[in-house]
């Protein structure tokens, strides 16, 4: 059953706390990773429903973290969105994730929150266990 907990890897402060508030407001609870590195160990030991992931961060970028967590069929343990503004990474991250699994910056707020509460829910198409 899942939790609504949602981990954030963001490397922006500003981002991350905006995203935070946001996610709060819709009653998930939010775990925040500043960068790769962090949120890549976080994710395997907090149990989220969904990883928010940034997919531009100094050092292990998102792809990265993704391609750490996969199990070894090609899974991941929980429901992926990814936030990102680089137009170069947007068609490969949809054709590896699903179309519902990337959220373009800027993005609209009400349908971040209405997306990651569907993947935390499992209501909508992911990846789970």
């Amino acid at each position: 059953m899942p939790s609504n907990r949602v981990l954030v890897v963001e490397d922006d402060p500003s981002v991350r706390g905006l995203l935070q508030t946001i996610l709060e407001d819709e009653a998930l609870e939010v775990i925040l990773a500043a960068d790769g590195e962090e949120g890549l160990e976080l994710a395997r030991t907090v149990d989220p429903d969904v990883v928010l992931l940034d997919v531009m961060m100094p050092g292990l970028g998102g792809p990265d973290v993704i391609r750490r967590l996969r199990r070894a069929d090609g899974s991941l343990p929980f429901a992926v969105l990814v936030v990102t503004g680089a137009a170069e990474v947007i068609a490969p991250l949809r054709s590896e994730l699903g179309p519902e699994a990337v959220l373009e910056k800027p993005f609209d707020i009400t349908t971040l929150a209405t997306r990651v509460k569907s993947l935390a829910s499992g209501d909508a198409p992911g990846e789970r266990p």
